[in-house]
Parts: C-alpha cells; structure tokens; sequence
C-alpha cells in the first residue's frame, strides 16, 4: 500500500507541473503500465523471487543497523562483492522500510527504472532543446521492453537507474558535464555490471576526442585524464570478471565461455564468434531477433512483435536519423550516443546467445538507441504541408519593406 500511496503521490506531482497535456498523459500510462509490469514480472518471479530472499535476510540486518552484510563476506550471496550480490542490498534495504512484501517490492524496483528513465527525458530536453521531445519520451515511458523488464526485482532497473543518471551527469548543462551524476550513476552501473561501466566509459572517451575542431589545451587536458581513468576502470572491470586478465586471449576466452553458457534452452541461437567479422551477425541479433517465424512461446512471440512494431514506426524517422548521420560528429551527446549503441550492441551479441537473456538486456541500449532517431527532428528539414485544396484561399502577398 505504501508504494502504491507512493506513486500516486508521483502521479499528483505530475498533474502539479507546467508539462502539455499531452505528455502528462504519457507519464500516467507510464506509472499505470509499470504497475501492469510489475504484477506481470511478480507473477514470473525467477531470479527475483532469489533476490528476494536475500533481501528479507539482509533486511534483519539493516532493520537492527547492523551493516555486516556489506563487508562480511560470510554473508555475501556468491565469492565476488560485485554484480550479482550487490542487488541483495537495495532490496533488504527496501524491505527495511516498507516490510516484507513481495509485490511492494517490486513496486520499488519499478519506480527505480522510471526515475532512470526520467534521468533520460531530462537529458535529451538539456541536449536537443529545439528538438520536439513528445516522440521521445512517448518511446521512453510507453515501449514495451522499457517498462516490462525493469518492473521487476533484479539489475536491470538498477542498471537503468545507473545509466539515466550517468548520461544526464554527462549531459550536464550547456558544454559543462555534471561530474558529481556521471560519476555517481557510473559507479551503481559499475557495481553491478562492471562491463558495461567499461563500455560507457569508452563511449564518453570516444565523444571527447571524436571532435577535432574544438580542441584546446584544456580540452586535451580534459581528455586525457578521461582516458586514464576509463583505462584504469576497463582494466578494474574486467579484472573484476571471470576473465581475470587484459590479455586479448583471456577476454576473448570469457567472451567465448559466457556466450557458450547463455547458448541452452529453447531460446537459444548459434554461437557468435568474436571478430570483427562478426559484428553484423551480433548487432542484428540483438536489434532484430527474434524474426516472428522464430517465436515459438508467448514470450518470444511478444517480443518478435515488439521489434517488428518499432522498426515499422522507426521507418517513419528515418529522414531525422539520415540528419542526426550528417551532423553526430559535431553535437558531444550524439558522438557519445552513437558510440555507447554500437559498442553496448556488438558486445552484448557477442556474448550472448540467448534470445531470452537479450530481450532483457537489449533494454538498456534502447533510451539512446532512440535518441539517435528523434534528435534528428532538431537537424531535418521541416517535412513539407499537404498539399493545399484548390478552393483555399491564397496568402496574401508579402508587405515589401
């Protein structure tokens, strides 16, 4: 009841502000839709009915202020501090507050994402304000994938939490990155997904030294400490994994091995090999899989629908994306946006096989996939009127000067 109190409130705060119409209506089918989500993803429960659990026995701890469980390692949920064990700790820290119930927690988890996504609509007004951003935000709060799977108890609402926050910290205002969010959103993604934390930062290099024409002394400065600490994270990340090492080999080998894992069950595809001859194969199997004759469950089949669906009304845009391509090197957001897409969706597809496992994770991509498509309404011709009727009455001529 609390968090249902709690997204009302949020649903009335909505009503309060200067929004259009129309967006406020966007919004409270956003809350209404994560509701629906998390009844859906309560009803599947999975990995977060294991979360769960580990949060009621943290919740004993935290509820006595008693905070072994983040450094006992007695205590932890598997060997490594990081990633998956780190989700036992929102979720006991939540039940702390609201008591043991199951449903309310993953009411929380939901609100989570949606304060990402929020981060994501906030951005993209700060870097695009010309562009119209009612499309925008309609694909962040309406598209399925996007209130479905984080409406849940697990990592990816805390991811999207994570990575909204750290892309408005990068956003900041004006050509000024707010360095207290990009670092505070990188470091819960780097908690619980250290890889990915790897690949935004390469994104963000990227962004800075992808442009040539602005360069100064401080620039430079700035980019290289950028580089060093992205280089010094990547390296803390992927030690951090089952990889253990840099060396090409042993990341290659954990590639290898995590998609070999993920390759069982009857979602699973052929493995992908890694290289750059694969990189067609990876991106189309994370953006197009499943094809609607390979669905063989509901689940599949929502999904196959899903994507046919988006890339029919993506069709649409495809003059604003042919802008945001003639101009992505001279605008910091659309180099960084461009670069953490196409590395997030080769590296995923190289490491995963499952098309289960990439309809869930595929999610955290889609906030940015689709910046690059609506950003263009900033840089495209404006799309010419219908054609006038004969009986309408000609404009009269201009008043000379």
């Amino acid at each position: 009841m609390l968090m249902l109190t709690l997204m009302f409130l949020v649903g009335v705060v909505v009503s309060l502000t200067r929004l259009p119409k129309k967006v406020k209506l966007i919004l409270y089918a956003a809350l209404g839709l994560r509701i629906i989500g998390a009844i859906a993803r309560e009803a599947m429960a999975a990995d977060a009915a294991v979360y769960y659990k580990w949060g009621l026995r943290y919740a004993d701890y935290f509820s006595r202020l008693d905070f072994s469980p983040l450094f006992d390692s007695e205590l932890w949920r598997s060997a490594t501090w990081l990633g998956t064990n780190v989700i036992g700790y929102p979720v006991g820290f939540i039940i702390a507050f609201i008591g043991p119930t199951r449903f309310g927690t993953f009411l929380a988890f939901t609100l989570i994402g949606f304060c990402g996504v929020v981060a994501y609509a906030v951005a993209f007004r700060r870097a695009f304000p010309q562009a119209g951003y009612l499309h925008y935000w309609a694909w962040l709060f309406l598209f399925p994938s996007l209130w479905f799977w984080p409406s849940s108890i697990g990592k990816e609402a805390v991811m999207m939490l994570g990575l909204g926050l750290a892309t408005l910290g990068f956003v900041g205002k004006g050509r000024r990155e707010n360095w207290l969010l990009l670092v505070g959103g990188l470091a819960v993604v780097f908690l619980v997904r250290p890889q990915v934390a790897a690949v935004f930062v390469v994104a963000v290099v990227l962004a800075h030294w992808l442009n040539f024409r602005d360069w100064s002394p401080g620039r430079v400065l700035q980019g290289s400490v950028i580089v060093a600490v992205g280089l010094v994270g990547i390296w803390f990340a992927i030690v951090n994994t089952d990889a253990g090492s840099l060396d090409l080999e042993s990341v290659e080998e954990y590639v290898e091995g995590n998609a070999g894992q993920s390759n069982q069950g009857g979602s699973a595809i052929g493995r992908v090999e890694v290289g750059p001859a694969a990189i067609p194969i990876a991106m189309m199997n994370v953006l197009f899989r499943p094809f609607l004759w390979e669905a063989h469950n509901a689940a599949s089949l929502f999904s196959a629908l899903e994507l046919t669906f988006m890339w029919g009304l993506l069709w649409f845009r495809r003059r604003e994306f042919q802008a945001m391509l003639k101009v992505w090197r001279r605008h910091r957001v659309l180099r960084f946006a461009l670069a953490f897409v196409l590395l997030y969706v080769i590296a995923l597809g190289m490491n995963l096989t499952n098309l289960g496992l990439l309809a869930r994770q595929r999610t955290l991509v889609f906030p940015l996939f689709f910046l690059l498509f609506e950003a263009g309404t900033m840089f495209a011709p404006q799309r010419r009127p219908l054609r006038r009727s004969r009986h309408a009455v000609a404009p009269p001529p201009p008043v000379p000067a």
